[in-house]
């Protein structure tokens, strides 16, 4: 009966059959087994998570602490899509080796791995607290969330793989929002500039940042060092006596666009340059000029600093694989640390050379070839460590002490420097001079091949020089001496400044803004300092003071200290061949710079010059 009935039954309906959804939902489900995706979705999920934890400390230091940071408005999408490359590229071997393995266990290690990872990337932001902790809290954190992952196989995937895609997004969605921005921003002032009433020659303010005077040929350098400046001097007026007002860059490169001394301004070791002195681009770009700068100094040049006002393209940054790197704690890690150097790299990988800001330069030119254009350059190859590349690289460091030696030169302790290294130091600084003199010539042949040269007005500068052991002084910022103050000057004006003419007369970089506007004939003073084209016209005039100033010590200090800016800020003035420099505790030197140019004998203290030493006080008292 019971297999009649058996017989009988209607036959079972067959199973629906699994989506490919389906099956993948049921093995994932019924197995603890992780794939090479999973890890690899995993290791995405956790470099991207680090990455926008940094980019919002850099929003919180920026935006909310307003904060000095030194990184670009780039970082905030670079450095996630940094660390997704960085997690990456060890996801996949990861990945590999887990399915290798074959073990749950393997899993949970590369959870265990991949979160402490990303934890330890965010927390290298923040060197106050101790590696031990650092580690501890990672490891902490990084096993709960392998535990919750145990738990919940499945949505812990599904977790990883939707982070991932969806913080990547927002990456680019970000990357094309900003970049995109820019170039709107771009079109819309130059659409907006007036039509110039006349035409205009094109103008280029050239930076050489941290070459003394002295390092160019045309100022006594032996040798045939520097032979393109030198050429291009031959072509306009000489200043063999001009000084920086300040002895680094931001203060310096403020007062150059401005026309005002550094006391006058807010810029500093960690404030920006504020909206109230109206500058040399905003002037010119008012006037019909396309306005663009072309910076390597990418610490105290960016747009951060305030110098960025009234460009219309500010180029501070690239794209290269270096630069993203450096978006990232663990890539400036790596590049303040002795590994690269080990290996034979000691230049700063993050830096843009002179043949780049070249090259941006003239594309930028060819872009918009029917408007005159006022172009800032700045280069920063004669910078420390002093890295020039070959073939200008005579005096490279051979081994890898000498390597370490000039890659953390600035914090060097100079008690233990020997003869040898300090001559090392003098002689690659002379290279990377040599290397932007040659940079100068190509960009110099460049314009008088298009035709440009005739009708380019040239200012070369520098924001300030560079100490080579003088008055037992290294690097720069640190004093008013004369190797930080004296820097070259060349203006190059076609029909406009003679050729070949030699100044004399002690000048300041403060007068560039208020010469250049001159020359244009442009009406009006947007400047407070004067034209200096009287001086190369012979037109005696009562000799101008010239005043130099640093405020604040760096905050990374050179000399360790023991420098005289640490005595609290420093103010000179010279008048003439007799200089003053004036600590706030009260400390003062007096020099005669024609018959002591090496500034080694004060004067201050002899009565034969307490009625100069008295009209120089007096002149720093009414500044």
């Amino acid at each position: 009966m019971s297999a009649t009935s058996s017989i009988d039954a209607p036959p079972m309906p067959a199973p629906r059959p699994l989506s490919p959804a389906e099956t993948r939902w049921s093995a994932l489900r019924g197995s603890a087994q992780w794939r090479v995706r999973d890890v690899v979705w995993l290791s995405a999920a956790s470099g991207l998570a680090a990455g926008w934890i940094e980019s919002l400390y850099w929003c919180v230091k920026r935006f909310a602490l307003h904060d000095f940071t030194y990184v670009h408005d780039d970082v905030y999408w670079m450095s996630p899509l940094a660390h997704l490359v960085l997690f990456l590229l060890v996801g996949l071997p990861l990945g590999w080796l887990v399915r290798r393995v074959g073990h749950p266990v393997a899993g949970m290690f590369a959870v265990v791995l991949l979160t402490m990872a990303a934890g330890l990337c965010a927390l290298q932001l923040f060197p106050q607290v101790h590696q031990l902790a650092q580690l501890l809290l990672t490891l902490g954190a990084a096993t709960q969330v392998a535990r919750w992952c145990d738990r919940h196989p499945v949505y812990s995937r599904i977790a990883a793989r939707r982070t991932a895609m969806g913080l990547s997004a927002l990456a680019l969605l970000l990357a094309a929002g900003q970049v995109g921005h820019r170039r709107y921003s771009e079109h819309r002032a130059v659409t907006a500039l007036p039509v110039p009433q006349s035409p205009l020659p094109n103008v280029l303010l050239i930076v050489l940042d941290t070459v003394r005077a002295d390092a160019l040929g045309a100022y006594g350098a032996e040798g045939d060092s520097t032979p393109n400046l030198d050429r291009l001097a031959a072509r306009g007026v000489l200043f063999e006596q001009a000084a920086s007002t300040a002895s680094w860059t931001l203060p310096a490169t403020a007062s150059l666009m401005t026309g005002r001394l550094p006391g006058d301004l807010s810029a500093d070791w960690l404030t920006p340059l504020d909206s109230r002195p109206k500058t040399l681009a905003e002037s010119l770009r008012d006037h019909g000029y396309l306005t663009g700068g072309m910076v390597a100094n990418y610490k105290y040049a960016t747009a951060e600093t305030g110098l960025a006002r009234g460009f219309s393209r500010y180029d501070s940054h690239s794209y290269s694989p270096a630069e993203f790197a450096a978006c990232t704690a663990v890539g400036r890690l790596l590049f303040f640390s002795r590994v690269l150097p080990n290996y034979g790299c000691y230049g700063d990988p993050v830096r843009r050379s002179a043949r780049e800001i070249n090259d941006r330069y003239l594309d930028w030119a060819d872009s918009h070839p029917d408007r005159p254009h006022f172009a800032f350059l700045n280069y920063l190859d004669a910078h420390d460590p002093y890295a020039a590349p070959a073939p200008f690289d005579t005096h490279r460091p051979q081994s890898q002490d000498e390597r370490s030696l000039l890659r953390f030169w600035w914090f060097l302790e100079r008690e233990s420097l020997t003869a040898d290294e300090a001559t090392l130091a003098r002689d690659a600084y002379a290279d990377c001079v040599r290397y932007l003199d040659s940079e100068i010539g190509r960009l110099i042949d460049e314009l008088e091949a298009r035709g440009a040269l005739d009708n380019t007005l040239i200012v070369v500068t520098a924001d300030h020089g560079e100490h080579f052991g003088e008055h037992d002084l290294w690097l720069h910022g640190n004093s008013l001496y004369e190797p930080l103050v004296h820097v070259p000057l060349i203006v190059v004006a076609p029909q406009t400044a003679p050729e070949g003419r030699r100044v004399t007369a002690p000048v300041s970089t403060a007068d560039v803004a208020a010469t250049i506007h001159q020359l244009l004939g442009f009406p009006g003073a947007d400047f407070p300092g004067r034209s200096l084209d009287p001086t190369w016209h012979g037109i005696l005039e009562t000799p101008r003071p010239v005043y130099a100033e640093v405020l604040t010590p760096p905050i990374t200090p050179p000399c360790q200290g023991a420098s005289p800016i640490f005595r609290g800020s420093m103010r000179s003035v010279r008048l003439g061949d007799l200089k003053l420099i004036r600590n706030e505790d009260g400390g003062e030197e007096l020099f005669d710079l024609a018959s002591d140019p090496d500034e080694a004998v004060n004067l201050a203290a002899l009565p034969e010059h307490a009625a100069t030493l008295q009209e120089l006080r007096d002149m720093l008292n009414a500044r």
